[in-house]
């Protein structure tokens, strides 16, 4: 077996000789059908360090494909075949060989005196020769100072899972054990994998197989609940030893099978969990963040990402042919949701899992942070023309540029898009044109835009305010966009035109000023204006239009459930208009945003009293004012009376630690 003997150098280069002594008389073909089998045969290739195991392996491949016989699937397996071929030589009776391996499998350490042989029953078989095939002995066997060794830890390990299938003495499965304990264990629970030991030993007790079982179970159940990838690990290693699909089903079925990174992964690992996705039929959620998969791991993976609806590889390192290894699971599978995030994507990567998309069932794709570029952009525009079932697109953080988005635009009008972030992509208004016109075209299905911190400017958003007035769009976020006053009668009238269906507006970070913001709650104030969730924070809001606001609220007219106009240097005179208007029927707001508004000690109660007469408010954000510990009393109160309230935002106040205690005793303060 050259190949073998040749992966195996790599290891152990001391052993080659060896490795040539058995192998050469095998033919190639033979060689290169060992050596795929030893990389599949399950747990057989983390045992090559051990030159006597090699020897060993390389034996019982050869006697394999001598007889024509199929090689060992597992490691299990591989230990039955050779402990049945040493049972063999001198030919034994069954309850012989039973008693010897039982006898065998109660020698807990690896060196053993002559009182503890005889103790466990292997005093007939001292001068037998079939001992020597298993124990090294030093010393005369009838001299009480003898010692004996096993020759491999290994079949050390082999023969005391052995014993508890063949001595019903043996009540229960030791929690101090090697791994390798445990994977026999598994292992010798299949009937196929048993088999050849069987054949020498006789039948093991069904009940032996059961207690297994149950044992398993409870593992699973105890450690999947917990957030230690290394035990999820050990314990799929173990159900994939045991060849069960029913016990895996089971097992996973009664347990909690809590969400965690699976980052750190071997090989093994990856067939694992492979493995027991396959058996149960599907995962909600791989996570595999900041994972450095290579691409034997991806793989390997590849059965699990098939069956996964939603897959994590956020800040992961992936090269081509792990990418195209990905795009076949995402091309043959069911997976829903891929997040690539902070992911450095080259652009072959991109062509290879953007031609995989338009074959997939991916609807929801994160590729914010991925270093794209312009040139990126076709790819992408193929893609979502090309027959992809994409309804979410993230964008967030790439250097698209305006070309880049030209691109993107073509594809608009011929896709199923529902959302696309584009938020800090390196854009100006000179695209805005081709989103405008591909949005106004009547075929685009595209319901949320966001292009904030982007340099749309006035005259881009003039453009985007005509595609409200036809188009579908429900939601627009154009913070920080380097807008004026100037814009906001484009946008009040497309706000109030007949067509229009936008409920989410986010203006943040916009000098608006007080002649555009009035414009803006003119239009709330009209009974066409659809909007529900308003976002005016830094925008160089007045007291005014604090005032307009608090009538907007109270109105009977507007449809506002959620606002947030925080960090605008009103102080809380202004802001007080706001909070009066939640004692009011009318008022709908559930989100309220105050962040940053020189709210002091001296409106604390007043602004309880307002809370707390509305019907519908739950969230309340006062996070960087200036209250200080006097207030915490009263705003710890009004979350205790108010269990409506699911989170009040307190954070960056001047509190000092004496208060910590006390907002500790509710829950939904956040400090």
């Amino acid at each position: 077996m050259a190949l073998i003997c040749s992966a195996f150098k790599c290891i152990l280069l001391k052993t080659a000789s060896i490795y040539k002594r058995v192998c050469d008389t095998v033919s190639s073909e033979e060689s290169e059908a060992s050596c795929h089998h030893l990389k599949q045969a399950l747990g057989v290739y983390e045992q090559c360090f051990r030159p006597a195991f090699c020897w060993t392996l390389c034996n019982v491949f050869k006697t394999h494909f001598a007889n024509k016989n199929t090689p060992p699937e597992t490691l299990t397996h591989l230990l039955s075949i050779i402990t049945h071929m040493l049972l063999q030589k001198p030919k034994m009776h069954a309850e012989q060989t039973r008693a010897l391996v039982s006898s065998l499998g109660k020698l807990t350490n690896p060196v053993c005196s002559c009182s503890d042989v005889t103790s466990c029953g292997l005093r007939s078989f001292l001068h037998n020769p079939m001992l020597s095939a298993f124990l090294g002995i030093n010393g005369d066997v009838t001299h009480p100072d003898a010692t004996f060794s096993f020759l491999s830890p290994v079949m050390h390990e082999f023969l005391l899972a052995a014993s508890f299938y063949l001595d019903q003495s043996v009540q229960e499965i030791s929690d101090k054990r090697s791994d390798l304990y445990y994977t026999f264990l598994a292992g010798l629970s299949d009937s196929i994998q048993r088999k050849p030991i069987e054949d020498s030993v006789g039948k093991v007790d069904e009940s032996r197989i059961s207690a297994f079982s149950q044992w398993l179970m409870g593992n699973v159940s105890r450690v999947l609940p917990d957030g230690d990838a290394t035990k999820h690990f050990r314990v799929f290693r173990l159900l994939q030893h045991a060849r069960n699909s029913s016990l895996v089903k089971e097992s996973i079925s009664k347990s909690q099978w809590r969400p965690v990174w699976y980052s750190s992964m071997q090989e093994p690992d990856c067939a694992a969990l492979s493995y027991v996705v396959s058996c149960v039929g599907e995962m909600e959620h791989m996570n595999l963040y900041r994972a450095e998969l290579t691409d034997e791991q991806v793989e390997r993976l590849i059965p699990a990402l098939r069956l996964s609806k939603s897959i994590g590889l956020s800040q992961s390192r992936l090269s081509l042919t792990a990418i195209t290894n990905l795009s076949t699971a995402l091309a043959e599978g069911r997976t829903i949701t891929l997040d690539l995030s902070q992911s450095t994507l080259k652009k072959e990567l991109v062509k290879t899992l953007c031609h995989a998309l338009t074959r997939s069932t991916l609807e929801s794709l994160n590729l914010c942070g991925c270093s794209l570029t312009t040139a990126d952009c076709e790819a992408l525009a193929q893609m979502l023309s090309g027959g992809s079932r994409l309804r979410v697109l993230n964008l967030c953080g790439n250097n698209l540029e305006d070309q880049g988005l030209i691109h993107l635009s073509s594809a608009l009008e011929n896709c199923r898009l529902q959302e696309i972030n584009l938020d800090l992509c390196s854009l100006t208004v000179a695209s805005m044109p081709a989103l405008s016109s591909a949005l106004n075209s009547g075929f685009s299905e595209l319901r949320k835009l966001s292009l904030s911190r982007n340099a749309v400017m006035d005259d881009g958003i003039e453009l985007i305010s005509r595609v409200l007035q036809k188009g579908r769009l429900n939601t627009l976020n154009v913070s920080d966009c380097e807008l004026t006053g100037s814009c906001c009668s484009s946008l009040a009238a497309a706000l109030q035109s007949e067509n229009c269906h936008l409920t989410e507006l986010d203006l943040s970070v916009n000098d608006l000023g007080q002649s555009g913001a009035m414009q803006i709650c003119e239009v709330l104030m009209t009974p066409k204006c659809t909007l529900e969730i308003l976002e005016m924070s830094r925008c160089e809001l007045t007291k005014e239009v604090f005032r307009a606001l608090g009538s907007i609220l109270t109105s009977g007219v507007s449809k506002l459930v959620s606002l947030s106009v925080g960090l605008n240097d009103v102080g809380e005179t202004a802001a007080k208009h706001i909070w009066e208007a939640l004692r009011h029927k009318h008022c709908k707001l559930q989100h309220l945003d105050l962040e940053m508004l020189s709210l002091t000690d001296a409106c604390v109660e007043e602004l309880c009293e307002s809370v707390a007469a509305s019907s519908t408010l739950s969230t309340l954000i006062l996070k960087n004012n200036i209250m200080t510990d006097s207030s915490v009393p009263r705003l710890v109160k009004l979350m205790l009376d108010r269990p409506l309230i699911t989170e009040l935002n307190l954070r960056y106040n001047d509190f000092s630690e004496d208060v910590f205690e006390l907002m500790d005793t509710c829950q939904n303060i956040v400090y």
